[in-house]
This record gives structure tokens, sequence and C-alpha cells, in this order.
């Protein structure tokens, strides 16, 4: 069920691209591996640094996995670990586009160009929160098995 998230965010950003002047030849524009990467350079640090990396692996095996055997501490943190990757990721997402929005705006000389550059440059941002919207199910699933353990 989980899957039905990630599918449907790509179906309504290829939906949207068609709907432009250049139709779907504007996929093209939002891949940019740079950002991607530079969200990920934020995103890892952090989590390992919070200790959480295991616990968010488990929030997608607890999520996915119907009959689980799990204690009210893993459920706990598997929550913490999503929420603080959703944080994380909006944090990071709006740094990275900000940084480059600067960089763009001080290094732009000519006007034509700064209206494509600003528009790479919120890439990060838009992958960001793409990845908020993929990560509310899980989250939501887990507190919801929280809420099921609580009241058994």
């Amino acid at each position: 069920m989980y899957i039905i998230s990630i599918i449907t965010v790509i179906i309504v950003s290829v939906l949207m691209m068609m709907l432009t002047d250049w139709g779907i030849g504007s996929v093209i524009w939002f891949i940019d591996p740079v950002s991607l990467l530079l969200i990920l350079l934020i995103t890892i640090p952090i989590m390992l640094s919070a200790g959480l990396l295991k616990d968010l692996n488990n929030a997608f095996r607890i999520a996915t996995k119907k009959n689980i055997e799990l204690t009210y501490r893993e459920l706990k943190r598997g929550i913490e670990a999503v929420c603080l990757l959703r944080r994380t990721l909006i944090a990071a997402g709006a740094f990275t586009a900000l940084f480059s929005l600067v960089m763009v705006l001080m290094g732009c000389e000519e006007q034509v160009l700064l209206a494509p550059n600003c528009a790479v440059a919120i890439m990060g941002f838009v992958y960001a929160m793409g990845f908020v919207i993929i990560l509310l199910p899980l989250e939501s699933r887990l507190k919801i098995k929280l809420q099921d353990m609580m009241h058994e």
C-alpha cells in the first residue's frame, strides 16, 4: 500500500509536466542529480548523528508488514526517525534552495539566464518536498499502529 504514495507523486508530477507548453519533454528539466546529492549529503549525516538511521529502516519494515511483533520502544523510535527525516528534508531542501538562489543572484550577470538558473536553484526544495509527501503515509501508518498498540 505504501507504494501508492510513490506512484501518486510520480503520476501527478508527470501530469503537471504534460500540462505545460513543452509537454512530456520538460521531464529533463526536473533531473538534477547535484541537488539530490546535496539533500542526501545533509540528511544522512543528521540521521546518523541522531542515531536513528537503523530505526528509520525499521520504520519502513514495520509500516509495510501487517503482522509483525514489535515493542512500544521500537515503534516510538520508528515514528521519531520518520519525523526527524521529514523535518530534516524540509530544512535541507530550504537550505540548498536558498543557498543556490543566493549564488545565482550574486553571479548571474545576464537577465536572460536569471529565470532558468533560479529554476535549477530551487530543485533541491522540490525534491525534498516530494520525499516529504512520500513520507506522510508512512508516518501516519506508524502512528496508527501505536494507537492500536495502546488500546490493546
